[in-house]
């Protein structure tokens, strides 16, 4: 026995306590995804896939994002019974479309429904980013739209009211504390005519003062929106 166990020992093949991790050449961890970069210009980049088998047929593999609005075309390479390899090839669907920040999309190739790879994609942001809009001004309301439809109205109504009419009118969607604040709320009252132990009283328009909050980045200025009771 001792005689085996050197023959055995001289040869490599002495097990051991522990346990054991066979490693095959030409195996590849499919859960282990691969990076990939793509610089700011928005560079084509590729990266090769080696399939176990070739499946008469099928000769491209199929790869989905886990983005459903990805910004890749993902080319898959063409198979044959001699070829079992070839390169992915990642591209922008637009090289063109402004990204204001770095990307990440995690793409799974697949050939006959196996998975044979997945990728980490990683597309960096514009160079440039573009521009922010410019703050549409509330003083740009005026004329007859200075005027909110007659009504009763309290402070709230008014407010929700007024920011109807900007959001109309500058084709926006202004919120209150973020975009606008309010001031100078007055309620519309209506004429009084005298009489005995009557007063007589003038008609109150109604008035709401909206301001800009210097923070937003929709609106700036000022406007007075008024109304009558009826």
């Amino acid at each position: 026995m001792k005689k085996l166990l050197g023959i055995l020992g001289a040869m490599g093949l002495v097990a051991s306590t522990g346990s054991v991790v066979v490693a095959c050449g030409g195996d590849k961890d499919t859960t282990k995804a691969t990076k990939i970069s793509i610089n700011a210009a928005g560079d084509a980049q590729e990266s090769e896939v080696t399939i176990s088998a070739f499946v008469e047929g099928k000769t491209t593999g199929e790869a989905s994002s886990s983005s459903t609005t990805s910004i890749l075309n993902v080319t898959s390479p063409t198979f044959s019974k001699d070829v079992l390899k070839g390169n992915v090839k990642f591209e922008l669907k637009d090289k063109d479309a402004v990204r204001a920040a770095e990307v990440k999309e995690t793409i799974t190739f697949k050939y006959n429904d196996a998975v044979v790879a997945t990728f980490e994609v990683t597309v960096a942001k514009s160079a440039t980013t573009p521009a922010p809009e410019a703050k549409k001004d509330l003083a740009t309301i005026t004329g007859d739209d200075l005027v909110l439809a007659a009504g009763d109205m309290d402070e709230a109504a008014a407010k929700a009211a007024a920011i109807a009419k900007i959001n109309a009118k500058l084709e926006i969607t202004v919120v209150e504390t973020t975009d606008v604040t309010f001031d100078g709320f007055v309620k519309a009252e209506a004429a009084v005519d005298a009489s005995e132990g009557v007063e007589a009283k003038p008609e109150v328009k109604g008035t709401i003062v909206v301001k800009a909050v210097e923070a937003s980045t929709l609106v700036s200025g000022t406007v007075t929106f008024t109304w009558s009771i009826a």
